[in-house]
């Protein structure tokens, strides 16, 4: 396990008070490298990582001036996706803080980082291998150009004289920091994270000084792996340096060692003597950490598991396995060949749900394990071995039988789920077949044989592994039929075809072009239909066969060459006719039952139309496209892909109507109109508002009910519209405005009465079946009706007057609209 470095260096200003002897000033030249990557350009508290860089920096160099020779590079500040973009911008010097920081100030972040090649770089600079040298690096990454900078640091701590690297991580995560902390420890030098202004200030102050780290207390402890528990005896430790020096401890039995560690990489490896499990983790130690524990972690001791398995079994049954465990979810009963790996089983069951689990035999005999495993299939618990022995079947068949029959097949066998009975090619595995027969059918069941005659084997196999558990031969003889017919037939007609054959369930006898596949054809018909059967030609004229087929491989068992024979037809209709009309088109041709009629646009296919009709005794009428232009009338034959026998030219003249209406009729009244227009099919009249759609309306009447039609008119005054509406294209053609306007009354009756007498009272009005006269209180509403009397039963009209006198109004009410009111007073 490796510890995180950059975790441990959370706190970078506790760790200033540890040195105390200055480093810089012993040295004769310092180079810092400094990272101009675009990455640079970063916010940290609302300011650029470079700005802030720049400003520790400018801070540092200050406090230097006088006491080294100081150097700067930077890399990937000048273009950007350059690995090679590496500059000495202030050479190493006395009384130069000037000019480091004149170039600090200039640089603007750009490309990439190729720190490694720039420490490299800085190192020449010095002379490495001939004086002590020392490189600050600062960067916010890791290395982008394919360098390793532990392999870096490795070289030139080996080839320097006294060469050292302190690097800086600014705000870099782990992965960095692990990688810019191998640099630094490979040169003996610092390395310091740091994840804002203060940090970076504070590892900058740290660099510059240095003392002999002190070791690290580092406590070793053992877990078990999963539910946390410390292991406290039966342990035994090793703890070494990585890089092959002698072990810190070796074969120590100590529950928890506890060690003062140096900065550098460790190895510990613990063994538990109870279950001889191992682990190990890689530990690193940096200069100043503080104590800290590493926890390795063992798995859990096995549980104890046993088995309860019978001695034997027959193969391919499935039987109950006692067991007693831990029965931890995905752990599973296995049964294994005796050699085989742990993992691979033959077949296997979860025991999930409790003991006894059921599990399914081989269904080959011999001697198999049957294992309990763990849900990582890693460790086996418990092992039982068991006798699985052989499993018969028998076959009882016929000895021969003809191609593409269906014979009865007895059998006796376990009947395992999904067992099967196949007829095969003598030699074929088990799981290839011609045709097969689940054996949960029954005994007998019905199997079909192959349509290619020859020796076969009728099986009995095992749905496991498909394994033959029996076999019986049986020779599949062929079959004969024969087709009579005439030499010749007529595009599209109906063929009357004498045939002898099997007539089996998927036999079909078809006509086929000579070339054809046998499975293929233009047309097909059923035995089962008897002989003669009706067969339909294809639709174009030529050379064809008439076939028998066995259901069975598709095989032809007859043919008979057949001529196809061009028909003719005509059409004849109207030069024009107008859109959306019906035109009486007369035709003639062979009048097959499926020919039809249509009118198409002259480059659509056969089948493709705008509308259609059939052959009628005489004259068919044909609805005309809604849109004008040039179309075609046509005799269609419908076989295939369809076949025109005979076309004729029309013109499809724009749509017109007529609409004759009065300009003004009382509400509820009928509105009588005329009209003329094309009385197609789904033509209508209707009115509706002026503002509504084409296709909404408050009533309509269809055109087929003659050239003068009756709507009624709504009963809300107002204006309307007439409209004559195209059925198929739901389009208007024509329209006339027309006003629904508010019906007039009068009322003649005494203008006083007795109260609780009966009034006679005299009318005019529009006379409605729903109309009345009634009276209410004097300016009162057509919703305060005290007592009225329906004008339907004539005029006068008697009416009741209410039994309490006062004042009141006589009124006209139709719709529940007052025509007209006159006032009463009852004593």
């Amino acid at each position: 396990m490796l510890l995180s470095f950059f975790t441990r260096l959370t706190a970078v200003t506790t760790l200033i008070a540890a040195f105390a002897t200055p480093v810089l000033a012993q040295e004769s030249r310092t180079t810092i490298v400094l990272d101009g990557s675009g990455s640079m350009w970063g916010q940290i508290d609302g300011e650029a990582k470079i700005t802030i860089a720049q400003r520790a920096l400018t801070g540092l160099i200050g406090e230097l001036e006088g006491t080294t020779q100081l150097g700067l590079v930077a890399y990937g500040h000048r273009e950007r996706g350059q690995c090679g973009d590496i500059e000495t911008l202030v050479a190493p010097g006395p009384d130069n803080a000037d000019a480091v920081l004149d170039a600090l100030a200039g640089i603007s972040p750009k490309g990439k980082t190729p720190l490694s090649d720039a420490v490299i770089f800085a190192a020449e600079g010095l002379r490495y291998t001939e004086d002590k040298a020392t490189v600050i690096l600062i960067s916010d990454g890791i290395e982008t150009c394919e360098a390793d900078p532990c392999a870096v640091g490795q070289q030139l701590e080996q080839t320097g004289i006294d060469f050292t690297a302190h690097v800086i991580g600014f705000d870099v995560d782990d992965a960095a920091a692990d990688q810019l902390a191998c640099l630094a420890d490979a040169t003996g030098g610092q390395f310091i994270a740091a994840a804002d202004a203060v940090g970076l200030a504070d590892a900058l102050e740290q660099v510059t000084v240095a003392a002999p780290p002190a070791p690290t207390t580092v406590t070793f402890l053992a877990e078990t792996e999963g539910t946390g528990e410390r292991i406290e005896s039966g342990l035994v430790w090793t703890v070494r340096p990585v890089g092959g020096e002698d072990p810190l401890i070796e074969n120590s039995n100590i529950a928890a060692p506890e060690l003062e560690l140096a900065a550098g990489r460790y190895e510990a490896l613990v063994l538990s003597t109870g279950t001889e499990a191992t682990t190990t983790a890689d530990v690193v130690v940096v200069s100043g950490d503080a104590p800290f524990t590493v926890t390795l972690l063992l798995p859990a001791p096995a549980p104890i598991v046993a088995l309860d398995v019978p001695a034997t079994a027959v193969a391919g049954t499935t039987i109950d396995i006692g067991w007693t465990g831990p029965g931890k979810q995905g752990s599973y009963l296995g049964i294994h060949e005796l050699d085989a790996p742990a993992g691979r089983y033959i077949n296997y069951a979860y025991v999930d749900g409790g003991s006894p689990t059921s599990l399914l035999m081989p269904i080959t005999p011999g001697t198999y394990e049957v294992r309990y495993l763990t849900e990582s299939a890693r460790q086996v618990l418990a092992t039982q071995a068991i006798e699985i022995t052989p499993v018969t079947a028998t076959l009882d068949i016929p000895e021969s039988a003809a191609v593409g029959a269906t014979i009865p097949v007895a059998w006796t066998g376990p009947n395992f789920e999904r067992d099967y009975i196949t007829v095969a090619v003598v030699d074929a595995p088990g799981g290839q077949y011609e045709n097969y027969t689940y054996t949960r059918e029954g005994a007998p069941l019905d199997l079909v044989m192959p349509g290619v005659p020859g020796t076969y084997e009728i099986r009995y196999v095992a749905s496991q592994d498909n394994t033959i558990l029996a076999g019986q031969t049986i020779t599949v003889t062929d079959q004969v039929a024969s087709l009579d017919a005439p030499e010749t037939a007529d595009i599209g007609s109906t063929l009357s075809v004498n045939w002898t054959g099997p007539g089996y369930d998927g036999d079909f006898i078809s006509v086929a072009r000579e070339d054809q596949a046998p499975g293929a054809y233009e047309n097909w018909a059923d035995p089962e239909k008897g002989s003669p059967l009706d067969l339909v030609m294809p639709e174009t004229p030529g050379f064809y066969e008439l076939r028998y087929i066995l259901g069975e491989d598709k095989r032809v068992l007859a043919t008979r060459p057949i001529t196809v024979l061009a028909v003719t037809a005509t059409v004849t209709g109207p030069d024009t006719a107008m859109a959306g009309s019906l035109a009486e088109i007369g035709w003639a041709g062979p009048g097959y039952p499926d020919d039809y009629l249509t009118v198409a646009g002259p480059d659509a296919p056969p089948k493709s139309y705008e509308h259609w009709a059939e052959l009628g005794d005489g004259p068919s009428a044909l609805k005309m496209p809604d849109d004008p232009g040039t179309y075609e009338l046509r005799y269609v034959l419908p076989e295939g892909d369809g076949n025109i026998l005979a076309a004729q030219p029309i013109t499809v003249l724009p749509a017109e109507a007529t609409l004759t209406a009065p300009e003004e009729v009382v509400r509820g009244r009928q509105i009588t109109v005329e009209w003329s227009g094309p009385n197609g099919p789904g033509d209508y009249l209707s009115l509706a508002r002026p503002d509504a759609a084409d296709t909404k309306y408050e009533d309509y009447i269809y055109t087929r009910a003659g050239q003068s039609v009756q709507l009624p008119a709504p009963q809300e005054p107002g204006r309307y519209e007439l409209r004559y509406v195209m059925g198929g294209a739901k389009r208007v053609i024509a329209r006339v405005s027309l006003e629904v306007t508010q019906p007039t009354a009068r009322l003649a009756a005494p203008t006083t009465s007795n109260a609780g007498g009966v009034l006679q009272v005299a009318w005019q009005g529009p006379g409605g079946e729903d109309d009345t006269i009634a009276i209410i209180p004097r300016d009162g509403t057509a919703e305060e009706v005290l007592a009225s009397g329906s004008v339907s039963v004539g005029n006068p009209v008697s009416l009741t007057l209410p039994a309490d006198p006062g004042d009141f109004d006589l009124v006209y009410l139709s719709n529940d609209t007052i025509l007209s009111r006159q006032e009463i007073t009852l004593q």
